[in-house]
């Protein structure tokens, strides 16, 4: 009546016994079916051991089940995530680049109200478009409408449309050092634009819906949803992804037109030292949610620390732009 049993209800697992007073010994058998002969289901000890045991397996098995239910549960979010965002470029690269297009005219309208053109640096804009024909590729300029927008704005930013439309406000020619710094803000914009980054943005917004869309392989309202969501595109923060990959893609259009870089280095530390400083405040949509300087930066210098050292590149001529704007006595400004 003194016999121990040690035996998991597992399949295939062995059976043992063992007694207290004779701790030399173990016996051991390797078929439960032995637990079903009479001799076993006599012994009322054996019996209630058999019992608890089982009872022991069976809550074992409900806290292991419930733990992979909830893993499953809290993971599933994370694996829908990671499969909308890996789809994302096959979703976009199924969409006609006449939809971009068709995004950039229908938003055009009402950016230029808040944004109009630039219409008293025509010596600006001139040079603007000069540094814009020698960074956008021939292949690209037949996929998209580059056009170059001067925003009288001091704020030393700049956005785009998918359409190819880049506005550039006059804070960056105010603000660079440089023609290659402003070169470099272009060619990020450029960067944007052939890669399709806001409708991949939009595309990446609209979660779980697109991405069963996309498996049914229906397109239309893939569509009517980036239709109806494009003003987002100058209303919400781009992802940072988005932002560096565009970044990393303008040091090779940069080079492929024998124009620095490095540029880019530098008009990025002069972000740094504004924002550091928040001498620029208020600044009106979509610029306020940029430019995320810092995590950028880091990403950049990675990316310029292996460009070869043979690379050569022409010099440019001085940025044509109005004066830096200098902050009123008692007033916070720009200047710093």
């Amino acid at each position: 009546e003194e016999l121990e049993l040690d035996v998991s209800h597992t399949k295939n697992s062995p059976v043992s016994f063992s007694h207290p007073d004779q701790t030399a010994w173990r016996l051991t058998a390797y078929d439960q079916r032995i637990l079903k002969e009479s001799g076993f289901t006599r012994r009322s000890n054996l019996v209630r051991q058999i019992r608890e045991g089982r009872r022991r397996d069976e809550g074992i098995g409900r806290v292991v089940a419930l733990m992979f239910f909830v893993a499953a549960f809290l993971g599933l979010p994370y694996v829908i995530g990671y499969s909308i965002e890996q789809s994302v470029p096959a979703i976009a690269g199924k969409l006609p680049v006449e939809l971009d297009m068709e995004l950039g005219q229908l938003l055009l309208p009402e950016v230029q109200a808040k944004y109009p053109d630039d219409t008293k640096n025509p010596k600006s804009v001139e040079q603007l478009n000069m540094l814009l024909d020698r960074i956008v590729p021939r292949e690209a300029r037949k996929r998209h409408d580059f056009r170059i927008h001067l925003v009288d704005d001091p704020h030393p930013n700049s956005f785009s449309l998918p359409s190819g439309d880049i506005f550039i406000f006059m804070g960056v020619l105010q603000w660079s050092q440089s023609l290659e710094e402003v070169a470099a803000v272009l060619a990020h914009e450029v960067a944007y634009v052939m890669s399709r980054s806001g409708v991949q943005s939009l595309i990446g917004r609209q979660g779980p819906g697109m991405f069963i869309q996309h498996l049914l392989d229906n397109q239309a309202p893939i569509v009517a949803l980036l239709r109806a969501n494009a003003g987002d595109l100058v209303t919400r923060k781009p992802p940072i992804a988005v932002m560096t990959a565009a970044d990393k893609a303008s040091i090779n259009l940069l080079i492929e037109a024998k124009i620095s870089p490095y540029g880019m280095a530098s008009f990025f530390r002069t972000l740094l030292g504004l924002e550091s400083r928040a001498k620029y405040e208020n600044l009106s949509l979509p610029l306020s949610l940029r430019p995320q300087s810092k995590p950028r930066g880091k990403a950049l210098a990675a990316a310029l620390q292996a460009i070869p050292g043979d690379v050569k590149f022409e010099e440019l001529p001085p940025v044509i732009g109005p004066p830096r704007p200098i902050a009123e006595e008692g007033k916070e400004g720009l200047d710093f």
